[in-house]
């Protein structure tokens, strides 16, 4: 047990390049075979020889049934708080409650490539106030600490 409250967990980060998204989802799938917990794809919407991570950690929700799913992490400028939040509650829901949403702000070495797919310019020396306007509009999308359950109630 950790000072979080759960087991420690294990897992794999995939970094599916384009031509091989077959070949991530049998590694997923090998994940889920031998045991391990989680299996997380980092978000770089701006790496034009990617995948959409959202729409392949989708893929992976539906060729698993118990391993976690998780992105590692959004990526806060090129990913629209409001949308962020209805994919992730839609991939929690899909899931089974097995998503987790990993946020980020992106990494500051790339900023010129953040820019350049219309996402805005920031530096690591702004307050984390410019930072803060997704956390409540992405926070009813995120769990309750109903541990396995998604973070909403089903409708019929």
């Amino acid at each position: 047990m950790t000072g979080y409250g759960h087991g420690l967990l294990f897992g794999v980060l995939l970094e599916p390049p384009e031509p091989r998204a077959a070949t991530t989802l049998t590694y997923a799938e090998l994940v889920e075979r031998v045991g391990l917990d989680l299996v997380s794809l980092s978000d770089h919407p701006y790496w034009t020889d990617r995948l959409d991570t959202m729409s392949l950690l989708a893929a992976i929700a539906a060729r698993t049934s118990r391993v976690r799913i998780m992105s590692n992490c959004a990526n806060l400028p090129l990913r629209p708080p409001v949308t962020l939040a209805r994919t992730a509650a839609t991939l929690d829901l899909i899931s089974g409650g097995r998503f987790e949403l990993g946020l980020g702000t992106g990494p500051q070495r790339l900023w010129d490539s953040i820019v350049a797919d219309g996402g805005p310019r920031r530096s690591q020396h702004q307050p984390p106030q410019h930072r803060r306007p997704a956390h409540p509009v992405a926070a009813p999308g995120l769990r309750t600490g109903r541990g396995s359950q998604p973070a909403h109630e089903p409708g019929p």
